[in-house]
């Protein structure tokens, strides 16, 4: 080979190795993996209202200072909660929590602090909580729980109303008075 070819040979091959170290030194670095938030999507409202309708009819309604719901599962965390159950016989309960929550599949509502419950024929309802299953129709008060109607009261580890307090049940340490005077007058 002539000296021409060495020069000519020698540049390719030195081409070449550049060629493949630049190939191999510019070649992109993986991205980095991508971070997932796996914390709940949040909305947050004021004064927002919250509600059940059965067969056109509107079962209950709550009303909360702050409401937070989960953008995915619907489910709701409320505050200073206002809200009236509307019985078929035409009564209403009206009733008043500190804080509560909203189960959009479960569709339990469940309430927490200083609960008071009144209906429009005077029945008077307290306790530490209060449970709406709206699957089975039933309010249920726990710990502590006390209803007072005309000059009887019921004391109770848990109140279940059954249809508007048409019917009750109370469970758990139960006592019945009669005699007493009503809160509400």
């Amino acid at each position: 080979m002539s000296g021409t070819g060495k020069i000519v040979a020698a540049t390719v091959v030195v081409a070449a190795g550049a060629l493949v170290f630049w190939a191999v030194s510019t070649v992109p670095q993986a991205p980095p993996p991508v971070k997932t938030d796996d914390s709940p999507r949040v909305m947050s409202y004021e004064d927002n209202v919250i509600s059940e309708e059965k067969d056109g009819k509107k079962v209950w309604d709550l009303t909360a200072k702050t409401t937070k719901v989960d953008v995915d599962t619907q489910d709701a965390e409320m505050s200073d909660i206002t809200g009236h159950y509307y019985g078929k016989d035409g009564q209403t309960v009206t009733l008043k929590a500190d804080r509560g929550t909203y189960g959009k599949e479960s569709k339990i509502v469940r309430l927490e602090g200083n609960i008071e419950a009144t209906t429009t024929d005077g029945i008077k309802l307290t306790s530490a909580k209060l449970i709406w299953n709206g699957d089975e129709e039933i309010l249920s008060a726990e710990e502590n729980a006390v209803l007072t109607k005309e000059d009887m009261k019921v004391t109770a580890d848990k109140i279940e109303s059954f249809d508007g307090f048409s019917k009750v049940r109370a469970t758990g340490n139960a006592h019945l008075e009669k005699g007493v005077r009503n809160e509400n007058e």
